[in-house]
């Protein structure tokens, strides 16, 4: 009686539907067939691998990515705020400047007027003096008219530096030089005896000066 031979076999189905029966038992369809294997699990970790590392550089490239967003936005941020600190610095500087320059603009009109009362004070000072040396005779009408003028003109003078100064030591000197040299003045014109001390006036004069150059120190 003859013996069977056992067989084992593997079946491959083709793509074109041819199947290929590959006997398990002979060796060199043993090999292919764990070549093949092999060759399924490599393909198979080849595929995964290249998976995880197109995940790991697309997850890389969006936070690379979300990181030079940010930083746009933070340099954007920053550039903002300098630009608001410029802006507020740019303002202040402005408004610092104009103070600056209508404190220098006041100091100048100061300056200007005092400097016109002082020389009235000192002209209707040694006009008065000089009425009561001369009380003979009638006074000039033209002449007349040019003392009356400055006289008025100092009160003038006078009364805008005041509001200048505001309430001050100042204001009361040019007070009591705007009222006493009036005071002077006046009994000279209507040709009516008086005496007056230059020597008072002078210094009067001389201590408003320094008090104003003080005031401006």
């Amino acid at each position: 009686m003859v013996e069977q031979e056992n067989s084992q076999a593997l079946i491959l189905q083709q793509p074109n539907g041819q199947k290929v029966y590959l006997d398990l038992n002979h060796s060199t369809d043993t090999t292919a067939i764990w070549s093949f294997v092999i060759a399924m699990m490599i393909a198979f970790i080849l595929g995964i691998s290249a998976t995880i590392i197109a995940i790991w550089y697309g997850r890389k490239s969006f936070d690379l990515t979300k990181q030079s967003f940010e930083a746009v936005i933070k340099q954007i941020r920053s550039s903002e705020d300098l630009m608001a600190s410029s802006n507020r610095e740019l303002i202040e500087s402005q408004e610092n400047l104009k103070r600056i320059d209508i404190a220098n603009e006041r100091c100048n009109s100061i300056r200007s007027v005092a400097a016109e009362f002082i020389s009235l004070c000192e002209h209707l000072m040694y006009e008065a003096k000089n009425l009561q040396n001369n009380l003979i005779g009638t006074l000039p009408i033209d002449y007349l008219a040019e003392l009356t003028q400055k006289r008025d003109l100092m009160e003038i003078n006078g009364t805008r530096l005041e509001l200048y100064l505001g309430k001050s030591d100042l204001s009361a000197s040019i007070l009591i030089l705007k009222r006493g040299l009036i005071r002077e003045i006046t009994p000279g014109l209507k040709r009516e005896k008086h005496d007056v001390e230059v020597s008072y006036w002078q210094d009067e004069i001389r201590n408003f000066k320094l008090n104003l150059t003080d005031y401006f120190e």
